[in-house]
């Protein structure tokens, strides 16, 4: 079976919502991990799910079925089909319209060749993709991408890969927008503050320049904060939000929430200590207590850092708290000022302990670094400069400046009498300070939103150009503002179009100037060019999510207000030309133009495409790096405006 009837039509699904959102068991980014790899991926995740207030489906049903949704792909992938299928039906019974679960049963049972199975399970898919209620897609759909944001992370968080965060960004947009009501919205919008976070890290290790790492700490700030205004059942996100903002703030010198939060008096002054100290407030779990005492190492309160790392451990034995006592260790075995009773050499032993359980549980560059280190400070140089090769062969090089290792290595070899070879490793720290600044920048710095454009956004500036209009950096401040009066983000914060029977004027013979047909991937760049027109040149255009007529048929409402629009503008990028209902939005305005005999369609190319050939005769404007000229901007206005 491969259609449901919607509304008379006949609905491929496996073209639509199922192939787009896909499961576990066909996403590219989890296929042919190792055996090693899934066997500590198991181990880890059971520990996790053991725990209760980890994983409830009561109080954090997103993160909850992630998990567990995980469980099932890596049963599935070590063969084990039973517990798998198992994993998949436990999420149906707390979530019975979960596309990932019922996506992945799907496949397997198709895979066995029980086609009954299959089939059941994809009619269920194509009822759940069906529902006329909108807020249940978004949520549907948040879910679905919240879950391969976690999967795809889970596997990615030691190495320097941002490939997860657009799926996390397009649910905690979804999230923030105002008619979002359930609670587990702080859960979306917590996950993409969260790889906010882990990208601030890899900027500030790289070096990043005043202005990006301005924007980065603000973005993850303001994110975080909208979590703490969250009433959801878990106050586990809330209590992590306040200890992130601190560590944010420890990040680098000179920030302040002020900066950021300009508008919110009762956090204008606090402090990173008093960040932590509320986040303690809300949470003891081993997830809070483990971070604010890996800050207090930071900070140099030692001994409240190792009452929090022993805290965590005792209730969760996890890889963080183990790698970052291990840290502590070494940072009390550093500072001259720190008084220990006993022999200060015991510290390392304690630390060459600890840093051998970490290796145990996962393999990553830092804990190598870390372990080599702590042996070269014993004076055992051979070992240690085996750890230090062992760090940079490794291919979990996350949480870590990998420059350092070459640094330690460099002095090891210096005490070895090495002299070459010391100079050779301190001139490839250099080398890797460019290679990592490089990785980093093309990561995220300059222009970023979120990936959501999946690997178009590129080529969209926010960068000011001489004799262009800046579009998307305009509508990002307008909505910035509306989310200071609103504290949500929310299309509804528009400008209201004639759908809201405004006035229309009598000097003009149709009631909409421009309709703007787009594919959801290019959604931003859209409002900010209907935002433009509608506010500032005071046209009057209409955008699908926010005109069209609830309870019409989709068909219906396009042609009806591509009837009542002067002109359709046709946003132009390869999303567009892969999508039907653009498509069709296209064939419909031509009818128009056919049946009118005047020129309705006005494209504009805004990511290089092919030209679809219904409008190849026509002169389209052309953007650059998703702006358009000033001049362009002038002729686009008059192209709109009716003629009194």
């Amino acid at each position: 079976m491969s259609a449901v009837e919607l509304d008379g039509e006949y609905i491929d699904i496996s073209a639509g919502a199922v192939d787009e959102l896909g499961c576990h068991l066909t996403w590219p980014e989890l296929q042919g991990k190792d055996t090693k790899t899934l066997e500590r991926a198991k181990d880890a995740l059971e520990s996790i799910v053991s725990r209760v207030e980890e994983c409830d489906f009561s109080t954090l049903p997103s993160r909850s079925a992630s998990l567990v949704n995980l469980e099932g792909f890596i049963a599935y992938s070590l063969k084990d089909d039973d517990t798998a299928i198992e994993k998949f039906e436990h999420v149906l019974q707390h979530d019975p319209e979960n596309h990932n679960a019922v996506s992945n049963l799907a496949f397997i049972y198709e895979k066995l060749g029980h086609l009954r199975q299959h089939k059941k399970y994809f009619q269920r898919l194509g009822n759940i993709h069906c529902t006329r209620d909108s807020e249940k897609r978004v949520i549907i759909r948040s879910r679905s991408l919240v879950d391969r944001g976690h999967a795809v992370r889970f596997f990615e968080q030691d190495s320097r890969q941002f490939s997860y965060m657009s799926y996390f960004y397009e649910a905690a947009e979804n999230g923030q927008n105002k008619n979002c009501k359930t609670p587990e919205r702080a859960e979306w919008i917590f996950e993409y503050a969260l790889a906010l976070y882990r990208r601030d890290n890899h900027f500030i290790f790289a070096d990043a320049s005043h202005m990006t790492l301005n924007r980065s700490f603000r973005e993850a700030a303001e994110h975080f904060y909208c979590v703490t205004e969250i009433n959801a059942p878990s106050v586990r996100n809330r209590a992590l939000s306040w200890v992130f903002l601190g560590v944010l703030l420890n990040n680098a010198e000179g920030r302040a929430l002020s900066d950021v939060l300009p508008d919110i008096p009762q956090v204008l002054t606090l402090t990173a200590a008093e960040c932590l100290r509320r986040g303690l407030q809300y949470s003891h779990c081993p997830y809070v207590t483990r971070r604010v005492a890996a800050e207090y190492t930071r900070m140099g309160h030692y001994d409240e850092a190792m009452k929090y790392f022993d805290m965590s451990l005792d209730n969760l034995k996890s890889w963080f708290a183990y790698r970052h006592k291990g840290r502590l260790l070494l940072a009390m075995y550093q500072d001259d000022a720190y008084k220990y009773a006993g022999d200060k050499r015991e510290l390392l032993l304690q630390a060459r302990e600890i840093f051998n359980i970490t290796l145990r549980m996962k393999e990553v560059h830092a804990d190598y670094s870390d372990l080599g280190y702590v042996y070269f400070l014993l004076g055992d140089y051979s070992k240690a400069v085996r750890n230090f090769k062992y760090a940079v062969h490794s291919k979990e090089d996350d949480y870590f400046n990998p420059a350092d290792t070459y640094h330690r290595w460099s002095r090891c070899l210096e005490a070895m009498d090495e002299t070459e070879g010391a100079k050779a490793k301190a001139m490839e720290a250099k080398t890797v300070i460019k290679k990592l600044k490089e990785l980093t920048m093309a990561a995220g710095d300059g222009d970023y939103h979120g990936d959501s454009c999946q690997g178009d956004c590129d080529k969209i500036s926010t960068k000011d150009m001489p004799g262009y209009i800046n579009l998307v950096k305009e509508y990002r401040i307008y909505m910035r503002i509306a989310k200071r009066k609103t504290r949500q983000l929310s299309f509804q914060d528009l400008p209201k179009s004639l759908s809201d029977h405004q006035t229309i004027s009598p000097s003009k013979t149709l009631p909409f100037d421009f309709l703007v047909s787009f594919d959801v991937k290019d959604e931003e760049w859209a409002l900010a060019l209907l935002t433009r027109l509608e506010k500032d040149q005071k046209l009057r255009g209409i955008i699908h999510f926010r005109d069209f007529i609830p309870g019409e048929a989709i068909v219906d409402n396009i042609v009806h207000f591509i009837e009542k629009s002067y002109k359709t503008v046709v946003i132009l990028t390869p999303n567009f030309i892969k999508s039907k209902w653009c498509r069709y939005e296209l064939k419909q305005a031509q009818c128009v133009t056919m049946t009118t005999d005047r020129n309705t369609i006005v494209p504009i190319l805004l990511q290089k495409c092919e030209i679809p050939k219904e409008i190849r005769d026509l002169t389209y404007f052309k953007c650059q790096h998703g702006q358009l000229s000033a001049m362009d901007f002038d002729k686009l206005k008059t192209l709109l405006t009716q003629p009194h």
